[in-house]
Parts: structure tokens; C-alpha cells; sequence
């Protein structure tokens, strides 16, 4: 009968540890940044060489022009407000998007909308854009808010992103990167967290019929054969899931799409 026990552990440990990951977390302030490795080209001079390009009544020539996107969020528990954007002096409250090498930025918009209440805005600069940085800024982000930013450029080339600036108790702003491999479907962020919480699913279906053969097992002694076999394949299961679990809870993941 102790195996039977040491399933009932293995399934209370795991859906414990589920509960203190999700509703314990720690408690830190944590933006980060993605940035889509796919770029888009939107005029290529050598597929049109003989048009000219203008954009807000600025004539470009005849140049490539390109589109990138990165998403800023709040991966952490604590809310990032203006305040906690750390400037020297009186300098504004706001952090760098800093491309390198440097490219002629035509355009930065919000291209998923932030909510109304976190202010998410782009300072818009002539100078700033012409220099390959964009100045952004906000009221508050709260965990998992932030905005996808579309970068329209000048060049096919995709430059390296950046975020230079400084929020309190976090020295620099990581980049999570996204590998994209030829042949193979990336996931999407809204796919990512469908498959975790398929996971979690399965995991808590597996755990109970495990436990729902234990204790039939304790019951009755009726074709405990086939009720151990029930037993030992959903309870090998649910321990390996549980570990997929937690190695993709514990990763950190994009909130919402490019």
C-alpha cells in the first residue's frame, strides 16, 4: 500500500508547488523588451528602381524602407511608475529605444495599444529619430502592461534594439529573445499561454485519475492489476508533465502580440 501513498504525495507536492508559483511570486519591478525577429521590408530600391520615395512630404530618394516591431512590458510584480524612471539631474523621465548601428527612423507608433491608464506614449523628435532613438515614457505599468512599438526606417538591414536608462532597483532592461528557425512554426505569444494552460490541464486530469485509483484501491481490492497499471502510467505522466510545467512557468513570456 505505500506506493499508493507516495502518489498521493508526488500529486498534493506538485499541485502545491503549482499554487505557490502562481499566487506567491516575487515581488520585484522588472520591464523588459522583445523585439520581433522578423523584419518587413515595405520598398526595396533594387525592385523599384524607379521610384521615388517621399514620406510626409519629405522625399527619400530611392532607398529601402523597412518595419520592425518590439513590445516594452512590466515582467514584474510591482508597479513601474514615471517616478521609478531613474534620470540624472532634472533630466525628463523617460528611457531610450537605441538602435545600432544608428538608422534614420522615419516613424514610431503604438501599434498594440497600451491600456488608457498606463499613459504609455512616445516623445516624437525630429532630432532624436534622425540619431536612431526613440524616447519613450509612462504614468504606471502595472504586471504584464506595456505596448507593442512599430519602427519604420530607413534601410534593409536589421539593426540591433536596445533600452538605455535605469529603473529603481534595476540597473539595465534585458532583452527576452525569440530565435526564429527556418521551416518551423513560431508560436505566438497568445499561443505560448494557451500551451501552458493546456498543460496545467492535463496535469491536474492526470493527478486525479491517479488519486482516483489509489483510493479505489484502498476500497475495494477488486482487479487492482488493471487499477495499478491505471496508477503507475497516469502518476509517470503527471510527474513529467509537472516538470514541462515549470520549466515553461518559470520562463518569461511575451503578455500580448507584436
Amino acid at each position: 500500500m505505500s506506493y499508493v501513498w507516495v502518489g498521493w504525495i508526488l500529486a498534493g507536492i506538485s499541485i502545491a508547488w503549482n499554487i505557490y508559483q502562481r499566487y506567491h511570486p516575487r515581488d520585484i519591478r522588472k520591464l523588459v523588451y522583445s523585439v520581433n525577429p522578423v523584419i518587413t521590408r515595405i520598398v526595396s530600391s533594387e525592385k523599384a528602381s524607379e521610384l521615388n520615395i517621399s514620406f510626409k512630404d519629405k522625399q527619400l530618394g530611392k532607398k529601402d524602407v523597412s518595419a520592425i516591431q518590439m513590445a516594452v512590458w512590466n515582467e514584474g510584480t510591482l508597479d513601474i511608475r514615471k517616478e521609478d524612471i531613474e534620470t540624472p539631474n532634472d533630466s525628463p523621465k523617460e528611457l531610450v529605444i537605441r538602435t545600432n548601428p544608428p538608422v534614420n527612423i522615419l516613424e514610431a507608433k503604438i501599434s498594440h495599444p497600451a491600456k488608457e491608464n498606463t499613459g504609455f506614449r512616445i516623445i516624437d523628435s525630429d532630432d532624436n529619430k534622425e540619431k536612431g532613438e526613440i524616447h519613450i515614457s509612462w504614468d504606471v505599468l502595472k504586471k504584464n502592461d506595456g505596448a507593442s512599438i512599430q519602427i519604420l526606417f530607413i534601410g534593409a538591414q536589421k539593426p540591433e534594439i536596445s533600452i538605455k536608462g535605469q529603473i529603481h532597483n534595476q540597473n539595465s532592461i534585458p532583452e527576452l529573445k525569440r530565435e526564429i528557425k527556418s521551416e518551423e512554426k513560431q508560436n505566438t505569444p497568445t499561443e505560448q499561454r494557451k500551451l501552458r494552460r493546456n498543460q496545467v490541464i492535463a496535469l491536474v486530469v492526470l493527478a486525479f485519475i491517479a488519486i482516483s485509483s489509489g483510493v479505489s484501491e484502498l476500497i475495494t481490492n477488486y482487479n487492482w492489476d488493471f487499477l495499478a497499471l491505471i496508477f503507475w502510467f497516469s502518476a509517470g505522466l503527471s510527474v513529467i508533465l509537472f516538470i514541462a510545467v515549470i520549466a515553461t512557468s518559470r520562463e518569461a513570456s511575451q503578455p500580448f502580440d507584436f
